[in-house]
């Protein structure tokens, strides 16, 4: 006769396709940069950056299994999306993935402010020197953070001649009065930063013209007005711009006396 061997068991079959989800951080994002995280319901591999399609910007691939990573750089403010086509990745038994639902995200890319007003490069010694201040913001709202705080970040402070008041709304004034000790050149910068960290500087040079300053103190004589007296003259005078040699002339009731 012959021999007959028999048995049973259960196969599997596996016929589910993987399926992709697409999530962003947020809907509408200021950074250069931002990730998109597709997550497939099981491990996948040969998934590549061309199975993914971005339109509106560029971007790279990491991951593995079940979680990939897109950074997306935009090419400029506006829509960008991400779709993940079907077929591009195979799980296990050989199953394809599914499409994806479309990602959109809305770039809009954090501005910085600018001075658009010139400081003043000339004051004089005693005058008041005034510099009204302005500075716009692209990003003045939402989404972005467009408050400008203004700033004197060289020439101010201690010191110095120079003070800034930031009065809000990216409006400033610089203000000061030079004395004598601040003829010549005085180097400013002015800043502009807004919520988002970015800024704008301005740098110029203001220089200070000197006047002829009025010298101040008296002349004393010592001495008694009689003859074979002699009489000292003395003074205390003194002057901003230096004291230099003092002419004097003697006189008897209004009249020069030769040689005094």
């Amino acid at each position: 006769g012959t021999d007959v061997t028999s048995g049973s068991g259960s196969v599997t079959i596996d016929n589910t396709h993987p399926a992709p989800s697409i999530t962003a951080s947020a809907a509408v994002l200021t950074t250069s940069t931002f990730d998109v995280t597709i997550t497939f319901s099981e491990s996948v591999s040969g998934f590549e950056l061309a199975d993914a399609t971005i339109s509106g910007g560029s971007a790279t691939l990491a991951g593995s299994g079940t979680t990939y990573t897109l950074t997306v750089t935009p090419s400029a403010d506006g829509t960008v999306t991400v779709d993940v086509a079907a077929n591009g990745a195979t799980d296990a038994a050989g199953n394809a993935n599914t499409a994806a639902t479309q990602l959109s995200v809305e770039s809009d890319q954090a501005d910085d402010p600018v001075i658009g007003s010139n400081g003043g490069t000339s004051a004089t010694e005693d005058s008041a020197y005034t510099y009204s201040i302005t500075a716009t913001d692209a990003d003045d709202g939402t989404p972005n953070s467009g408050t400008i705080t203004l700033a004197c970040t060289a020439g101010c402070g201690s010191g110095s001649w120079l003070s800034l008041a930031d009065n809000g709304g990216g409006s400033g004034t610089l203000t000061g009065t030079p004395v004598d000790a601040n003829v010549g050149d005085t180097a400013v910068t002015i800043t502009a930063t807004d919520g988002d960290g970015g800024s704008d500087s301005e740098s110029f040079t203001i220089t200070v013209a000197n006047i002829n300053d009025v010298p101040s103190g008296s002349v004393t004589i010592t001495g008694a007005a009689t003859e074979d007296v002699t009489l000292v003259a003395s003074n205390d005078i003194t002057d901003d711009d230096g004291v230099g040699t003092i002419p004097y002339q003697w006189k008897r009731a209004g009249t020069a006396i030769s040689g005094g």
